[in-house]
């Protein structure tokens, strides 16, 4: 086989052995449950507060670098 060819068939090869991680069970106790929520559901209000908060964290950056330049 050429060098491409066996190439090809490396890559195949580790393709092939690549497989989906496996989500984690769902933790015993309130606390840990509720943060195993918060990190793996992506909507809902926590994660739209989250980016709010991160929005507005930008806004008062570039207010202060704005600031400081004048």
């Amino acid at each position: 086989m050429t060098k491409a060819q066996q190439e090809w068939i490396d890559l195949q090869k580790l393709l092939k052995m690549q497989k989906p991680s496996k989500r984690p069970t769902i933790p015993i106790g309130h606390f840990r449950k509720w943060c195993f929520d918060r990190a793996v559901h992506k909507h809902g209000w926590w994660w739209t507060m989250m980016t709010l908060v991160f929005i507005i964290h930008i806004i008062a950056l570039m207010q202060v670098y704005i600031l400081k330049r004048y």
